[in-house]
């Protein structure tokens, strides 16, 4: 039986996976609909190497999800603070992977619980970590009224601001797509927008699975 996500029922060390997952030609144009995204070396093209690619992205939310293993999605009422991803090869279409992850900090902070997932997506025919995640999620949202209402505002006096405000720096030089080894540290990318619908969003957020969720 699945357990809600609350923080007294979080169990540090606790295990979630190994998940087996199968990179078809289906989990690409499911990724490349829900997140908008139609590049040429996943949608039946070619990378340089000859070989056709997965997303990058598209393991994310399968190795975020990785937590309702064992606690119920229905009743995850949580908000993601932190996404932290470490690339380590690329995955072909038709790998199959393992995916694994473990609950590895809970902490309070500013008056509400949080807690720490880590996982790994792992190539079966040849065991290489293709990609690492670390995911950090605040335990119920609490007073809807009050998200965005400025909470998290910088709170030692002096200190320099640790928000992000979306500023490119003056003098940056403009990034030249795509990127490569000769791109200078500290370039801007060109600005990208997309418009998601709510069929994408609840695409990605598993209504496969009929997941009732904030999302979907």
């Amino acid at each position: 039986m699945l357990k809600p996500v609350l923080f007294e029922q979080l169990e540090l060390g606790e295990a979630f996976g190994p998940v087996r997952v199968v990179a078809d030609d289906a989990y690409v144009k499911q990724h490349a609909f829900a997140a908008d995204d139609y590049h040429p070396w996943s949608m039946g093209g070619t990378a340089p190497d000859g070989t056709r690619v997965v997303q990058s992205t598209a393991l994310l939310a399968d190795l975020l999800r990785l937590l309702n293993e064992r606690y119920d999605p229905h009743f995850d009422r949580g908000l993601h603070q932190r996404e932290q991803w470490w690339h380590g090869g690329a995955v072909r279409v038709g790998d199959e992977l393992e995916l694994e992850g473990r609950l590895t900090e809970t902490y309070w902070k500013r008056g509400r619980p949080y807690f720490v997932v880590d996982a790994e997506a792992r190539r079966v025919s040849d065991g290489v970590v293709v990609l690492r995640h670390r995911a950090v999620e605040a335990v119920g949202i609490g007073d809807p009224e009050a998200l965005g209402s400025g909470s998290s505002q910088d709170r030692v006096e002096g200190a320099p601001s640790r928000r992000v405000a979306g500023a490119i720096p003056e003098g940056a030089p403009a990034a030249i797509l795509p990127l490569g080894a000769g791109s200078a540290v500290g370039s801007a990318l060109p600005p990208l927008s997309k418009r998601p619908t709510q069929t994408q969003v609840s695409v990605f957020s598993n209504v496969g699975a009929f997941w009732r969720t904030t999302h979907t």
